[in-house]
């Protein structure tokens, strides 16, 4: 894939992660919202639009978001109050390479795209 391919999300390979039980209501609520906002005889149009696209991006993004980035943050969350910063960091970072490699496990004709290198920006001395 190249690099405009990974940005761009073309030949993107899409992956589906099971809705917890939580996510399923809740989306089941909007499709419900949605409904009534759909059948409204007494809603002017303009409001009927609003709240319509509103729920249509909140379902998009219940769908799109895994729970387990909620059990990251909170992980983090926890470790940044007892003040180990990088403890938190160092945790979010190998949580979510654990979950994407159950979505995206390594494969030996991967092709790295992107440098591995670290930019800190310009340094020069005043």
């Amino acid at each position: 894939m190249s690099l405009w391919e990974a940005a761009t999300a073309s030949g993107l390979q899409k992956v589906h992660v099971p809705w917890t039980l939580d996510e399923q209501q809740l989306l089941a609520l909007i499709d419900d919202l949605m409904g009534v906002v759909r059948s409204s005889a007494e809603l002017p149009d303009y409001w009927k639009y609003h709240l319509f696209s509103s729920a249509t991006t909140l379902r998009t993004l219940v769908a799109a978001t895994p729970a387990f980035w909620d059990d990251i943050r909170d992980g983090m969350g926890e470790r940044f109050r007892e003040g180990h910063f990088f403890d938190g960091i160092r945790y979010a970072v190998e949580e979510t390479g654990r979950q994407l490699a159950e979505f995206f496990p390594w494969r030996s004709d991967d092709v790295n795209e992107l440098p591995n290198e670290i930019s800190f920006g310009d340094k020069q001395e005043s």
